[in-house]
């Protein structure tokens, strides 16, 4: 679509039009304004599909298709980063789990080993998501006090699976 703008997908969290001030859309079309080469100049704007349709110089459902084209791109890239991310944690929290069955064999105190072990498992599941931290670390702590270092050597193997199979999936087929 030639024009001044680009087409990033769409949004619900905007519900007004830019260009006609239209209040209560259930989504916008989230625009970007580009150059003479190309490149994004400036910060987006939110139409509504008639808007856009005009500013872009096209039909509505040229704008509707694009921005669903966008939007699933996003997906694909935000599913791309995820398993990134998980490949990249994998090798940390198997050398922790390692680490963990180590300490357990010596015969370390047990709640020296678990509060380390939450730390660890902490930090590998902030490299795959980094929200989910303080969870990790919270049900590391849970299950030493429920069950002790085998519960927290569950922990880190339902971690591990979950980490390992979103590893190895391909961004533009799985879904959640």
């Amino acid at each position: 679509m030639a024009g001044t703008f680009r087409v990033k997908g769409t949004t619900g969290d905007v519900t007004t039009c830019d260009c006609c001030n239209r209040r209560g859309l259930r989504k916008t079309v989230v625009l970007m304004p580009v150059d003479a080469d190309g490149m994004e100049d400036g910060e987006v704007t939110y139409y509504g599909t008639g808007c856009a349709a005009k500013a872009l110089r096209t039909t509505s459902y040229a704008i509707r298709r694009a921005a669903r084209a966008a939007d699933l791109q996003a997906v694909i890239e935000a599913r791309a980063e995820l398993r990134d991310r998980a490949a990249w944690s994998l090798p940390l929290l198997q050398r922790s789990r390692d680490r963990l069955v180590a300490r357990m064999e010596a015969g370390e105190d047990p709640a020296t080993v678990a509060e380390g072990s939450a730390n660890r498992l902490g930090v590998a599941v902030w490299r795959y998501v980094p929200a989910r931290r303080a969870e990790a670390e919270a049900e590391a702590r849970a299950a030493f006090a429920a069950g002790g270092l085998a519960a927290v050597l569950a922990v880190y193997d339902r971690y591990a699976a979950e980490v390992a199979r979103v590893s190895r999936m391909d961004p533009a087929v799985f879904t959640y």
